[in-house]
């Protein structure tokens, strides 16, 4: 078997300028990756930090801190008002503890 050296010419199928195009397409490639899972994580940040306001105020509302602004007597005047919208409906009582 012969040994030849690995050198880009006229006879190895890959030009010069195609070796080239083929390295600038893969460095082009990385920096866009690069870029995309950056703004990736920044909307995942985004996101935990709005998960984490709301599970704040669930926790608030559970431990009677602040008062859940949708009240019983809200309940009866939205479920009042449904069945007179839509006389065909059967509209149950809302359920009170």
């Amino acid at each position: 078997m012969i040994e030849t050296e690995a050198v880009l010419s006229k006879t190895t199928g890959i030009t010069i300028g195609l070796g080239v195009v083929v390295l600038g397409a893969a460095i082009t490639a990385a920096w866009w990756f690069g870029n995309w899972t950056g703004a990736d994580s920044a909307w995942k940040a985004g996101a935990n930090a709005q998960l984490s306001l709301i599970e704040v105020r669930l926790e608030s509302i559970e431990q009677g801190q602040i008062e859940d602004r949708w009240t019983g007597s809200d309940m009866d005047r939205w479920s009042k008002r449904l069945a007179e919208d839509n006389p065909d409906l059967d509209v149950p009582k809302p359920l009170r503890r």
